[in-house]
């Protein structure tokens, strides 16, 4: 694989987040600037055994990052307060959990690749401060969402 090949596959053009249930990926409301996070760090267990002291390097524990989404705010953005609310006042599994689906775009906003994280909820939720002095500053929401596990991570 020559350079120009590896940079074709490490370039995305953009994203697309879908929260199930939630807003349609296209709406405007469910639409977001940023995101990070989301990873897996997969730790290495280490054991010795036997009477020859044989060393065993085995797969330990595994931990999922947050993602961490940052959208503006619109009249019409009330899905994530909706979620909140759904959690502290319901506070059933089908109103905790969400399915988080994130796709990077190519360059002509085709699908290049998509991760499902499932059983995800909230664990942040945060707004710019609105007591600025200055004019026309966007309010921005930020979300940290805990994922749970992803079959098509590594996939």
């Amino acid at each position: 694989m020559t350079v120009e090949d590896a940079d074709k596959f490490d370039r995305n053009y953009g994203f697309r987040v879908e929260i199930s249930p939630g807003p349609p990926a296209d709406a405007v409301h469910g639409q977001w600037k940023t995101i990070r996070g989301g990873g897996l760090r997969l730790h290495e267990s280490v054991c010795s055994t036997g009477q020859d002291s044989i060393t065993q390097h085995t797969l330990g524990i595994c931990e999922w990052e947050d993602l961490v989404l940052t959208g503006a705010i619109n009249s019409d953005r009330k899905d994530m307060l909706q979620w909140y609310d759904d959690m502290v006042n319901k506070g059933d599994a089908g109103s905790v959990y969400r399915s988080v689906t994130v796709t990077r775009l190519n360059r002509d906003g085709s699908d290049m690749n998509a991760t499902t994280w499932n059983e995800c909820f909230l664990t942040a939720y945060s707004l710019t401060p609105l007591d600025s002095e200055e004019e026309d500053v966007e309010c921005i929401e930020t979300v940290e969402i805990c994922t749970g596990y992803s079959d098509d991570y590594l996939g």
